[in-house]
């Protein structure tokens, strides 16, 4: 039974009677359906680099690898709790203490993963990671206006700045951006599979900030 309350002290009344509708269309709400193109034609149309299919002759062991590194990614989710707003799509314990901030561009390779063949798990962990990499470890405001656009280093809390250094041995506490840090290439491909506007902005902003400042 659904009760609502309405505006101005209206109701309404609804019987649900096909619990298991309800459960299908949140799986699908959840997980949408997704097209792709036969990753051997597109390989042969050039956009990318070579792909090397999964199932191609040779690439067992890397499949396998890869296999292992998308568990390893969903442990680590479900072991530090990465749910919130602030860390969900990225992952944790670099040097122990730091979050990721998606080294070495997380986006990319579960997005290239699934272009190669790979689950529709791996798009679903290619988006993610993305949106985080735009919305939580890009800079959207900062009280240095050149450091607009750029990119965090992993560190406390994904930005920095919330512990004096030396607060735990190894981790980076302050803020820190730098070339060496910077993932655009999962951004591109991601707006090149789904024409994200936020992420075509995000990845072409990064670097030409970090040219324009030299660093």
């Amino acid at each position: 039974m659904l009760f609502i309350l309405a505006n101005s002290g209206q109701s309404a009344t609804e019987q649900i009677s096909n619990q298991q509708t309800i459960l299908d269309s949140i799986r699908i709400f959840n997980s949408p359906p997704l097209v792709r193109i036969a990753p051997e034609l597109l390989e042969k149309t050039g956009v990318l680099s070579a792909l090397c299919p999964r199932g191609t002759a040779g690439a067992e062991a890397y499949d396998a690898w890869v296999e292992t590194s998308l568990a390893l990614f969903e442990q680590d989710r479900s072991a530090t709790q990465a749910y919130g707003m602030l860390n969900f799509g990225d992952w944790y314990g670099e040097h122990r203490y730091n979050w990721g901030n998606l080294e070495y561009d997380t986006p990319y390779g579960f997005l290239l993963e699934y272009l190669r063949g790979g689950a529709d798990r791996y798009f679903t962990l290619g988006w993610q990671a993305a949106w985080h990499l735009a919305d939580v470890d890009t800079c959207h405001h900062h009280a240095q206006p050149d450091k607009v656009g750029l990119q965090y280093l992993h560190s406390l809390g994904h930005v920095g700045s919330y512990y004096p250094d030396g607060y735990w041995a190894g981790a980076i506490a302050r803020e820190e951006m730098e070339w060496s840090h910077t993932w655009v290439e999962g951004l591109y491909l991601y707006n090149y599979i789904t024409q994200s506007v936020v992420h075509y902005v995000s990845s072409y902003y990064a670097p030409s900030m970090l040219h324009c400042t030299g660093d």
